[in-house]
């Protein structure tokens, strides 16, 4: 099965020259629109993929790993193994994943169906923005992505390593969304040398390039939003536009009113997460905001950094916060692909974020940030980077 996933690899190109042109395949709904467009697409991608419930995918099973001495408490990951119906392990490529910042909902689980029903065993790790990974009791403070991969890094070698060598597990591959490529980047510098636990391509999609660029752009929608997310009737209409934008099967079907919006759903909903895990980290959480804040709308991720996690800003300010520079370190070791997707256009990074690396990177025109989820691009993306078990085939490019 390990041939499945090799692609060519010459000098620094972590994707072929076939793989690259399947980016132009991709049709962006906003590639020359507004900044609105490009916002509320990003919106109505993550919000609309469908959800899936733990009753309707019976493979996904919990199990708890123990294996960092970074953590308090074990970890709970979610595992779909592929099995005969005698339940034993059918030997399978396999697939380390970790999704976005808070991301431990049920959207998950349909993600995780799509490549378990493509013949792939599926690991879940979850990232320490989540109330489930907090209840483990991590030994350092939350955004020290670092970290969080040697977490996963001393579990896989204590818990999975096994599964290569009975061949259970015929390839181990990757796969980080947004915040999680960024960890999965810490992780491919850890995984290096003779002992490599990865031996498939890692697929990083969407990532923040710069994470201190990234902080700063959420901070700037909260700074302009506050006003707005305090008016209890602005809120209700705001929530009115997220429950329509959710519903909506295509993005065309998307009001201009609703589009209008779509800069507060993001203040929003990134606001909302940031202080409820915060809540749930600190005691005096709600304490502070009161001395400190007009409304917790006006907090935000530097305001974090500087007095609840001072240690990070060495890490952020230099090489570790910038994922382009730990992609070149990375790729310097590392024996497996490095391959990254993104948008030309992500809000969530800088127009020229890539240059240095732009003939290496897989650039959709129009992409925002992960904006193309839902886009039948993708499904044939899904194909290029983890073609079928049961019936591999070349994707069709022009569905």
């Amino acid at each position: 099965m390990l041939v499945c996933f090799l692609f060519s690899i010459v000098g620094h190109a972590q994707w072929s020259a076939k793989d690259m042109k399947f980016a132009e395949k991709y049709k962006s709904p906003t590639a020359e629109g507004s900044l609105t467009d490009k916002e509320s697409l990003m919106v109505w991608s993550l919000s609309s993929y469908p959800r899936l419930d733990h009753k309707d995918f019976k493979p996904a099973k919990e199990y708890i790993v123990s294996a960092s001495p970074l953590l308090e408490k074990p970890l709970p990951i979610t595992m779909a193994m592929q099995k005969d119906k005698y339940g034993r392990l059918i030997p399978s490529p396999m697939i380390i994943w970790v999704s976005g910042f808070y991301s431990d909902h049920n959207s998950d689980l349909r993600f995780m169906q799509r490549l378990y029903d493509r013949g792939y065993h599926v690991i879940k790790f979850p990232t320490a923005w989540t109330k489930i990974y907090q209840k483990s009791k991590p030994k350092f403070v939350l955004g020290d992505f670092k970290s969080e991969a040697k977490v996963i890094h001393s579990n896989l070698l204590k818990y999975f390593s096994s599964y290569k060598k009975s061949n259970a597990a015929t390839s181990i591959g990757f796969l980080g969304e947004s915040y999680g490529a960024l960890v999965g980047m810490f992780l491919a510098g850890l995984d290096s040398g003779e002992n490599q636990f990865f031996d498939a391509p890692m697929n990083f999609v969407a990532p923040e390039a710069n994470i201190e660029f990234a902080m700063k752009v959420f901070d700037n929608y909260f700074k302009e939003e506050a006003s707005t997310l305090d008016s209890i009737r602005k809120k209700l209409s705001i929530l009115g536009s997220v429950r329509r934008i959710k519903n909506s099967k295509t993005f065309k079907d998307i009001s201009e009113e609703d589009k209008s919006r779509s800069s507060s759903m993001i203040a929003y909903g990134a606001n909302d997460s940031l202080v409820k895990i915060l809540d749930e980290i600190h005691d005096d959480f709600d304490e502070y905001i009161d001395d400190n804040y007009n409304s917790s709308f006006e907090f935000g991720y530097q305001d974090y950094v500087n007095d609840y996690a001072p240690s990070l800003k060495s890490m952020y300010s230099g090489r570790g916060g910038d994922f382009v520079e730990l992609y070149k370190d990375a790729r310097k070791t590392h024996k497996s692909a490095l391959r990254i997707v993104t948008g030309d256009d992500d809000i969530l990074n800088s127009p020229d974020a890539w240059d240095t690396v732009k003939d290496e990177v897989m650039i959709l025109k129009g992409g925002s940030h992960y904006g193309f989820l839902q886009s039948p691009w993708f499904k044939g993306f899904l194909e290029l980077a983890y073609p079928s078990v049961y019936d591999i085939h070349p994707p069709n490019l022009d569905k």
